[in-house]
């Protein structure tokens, strides 16, 4: 029996019978995807993020006693922190850097389809508005495919996944396509080489985006799960 493989949650189910591609997948995605949004937002709204009130970050969902006790001792730092600046005058109740949080989204860009109904003109460029930053997995990275084609005409910033398989002259030519501008910021290169190769394989690309000038334009980030 030939069974589709499965595509993610927003495609097609795990089990071998639901492996079918639904397209009501995607808008449950959506949708779900928005209420969760509007869920963070309204208890930013609320003062959840406040730091006046650490009393409402519960760790209700921990079980080890060692991380709560950790927890504990962290908030009391921050609440003896907190009560200085008060005391100085340097941390009054309007300072909005302590009462909320900005928040930021991303996610992989890899079902194109989705991502290109997300995509808008906003006034001198396209963005996709479906979050705030986007990244190229290290299986859909190749230079003439479709999703280094997409990204390169996006004005989001965006990460790419590297791995050990990256060639250096390869990283070079996708910091080319990605970022002909060299802007700042723009792209953020996301390490993903596992324990066993990243002390192999992380100088060379280091050396490899600094030969390209690139040094202090791009952000290296570590993706914890590789």
């Amino acid at each position: 029996k030939e069974v589709c493989a499965f595509r993610g949650e927003s495609i097609n189910g795990q089990l071998p019978d639901d492996r079918n591609p639904d397209p009501n997948r995607l808008l449950q995605a959506y949708f779900h995807s928005s209420a969760t949004l509007n869920y963070v937002r309204a208890l930013l709204a609320g003062g959840f993020a406040d730091l006046r009130h650490p009393e409402s970050w519960t760790l209700s969902h921990i079980r080890n006693p060692d991380v709560k006790q950790e927890y504990t001792q962290i908030v009391e730092r921050v609440l003896d922190a907190l009560n200085l600046l008060h005391t100085v005058g340097a941390g009054e109740i309007t300072t909005p850097s302590l009462r909320t949080v900005e928040m930021f989204s991303s996610h992989e860009g890899l079902h194109l389809p989705f991502e290109e109904v997300m995509t808008r003109r906003v006034r001198d460029g396209w963005y996709n508005v479906g979050a705030h930053f986007l990244w190229i997995g290290d299986r859909t990275r190749q230079l003439d495919g479709a999703h280094v084609e997409y990204f390169r005409g996006i004005r989001n910033p965006i990460g790419l996944k590297i791995g050990p398989t990256m060639e250096d002259e390869e990283l070079i030519r996708l910091m080319d396509v990605l970022d002909p501008n060299r802007t700042p910021g723009h792209l953020t290169l996301i390490t993903r080489y596992g324990a066993a190769q990243v002390a192999k394989t992380l100088p060379r690309h280091i050396k490899a985006v600094q030969a390209a000038n690139r040094n202090g334009i791009v952000v290296w980030s570590c993706d914890p799960l590789h």
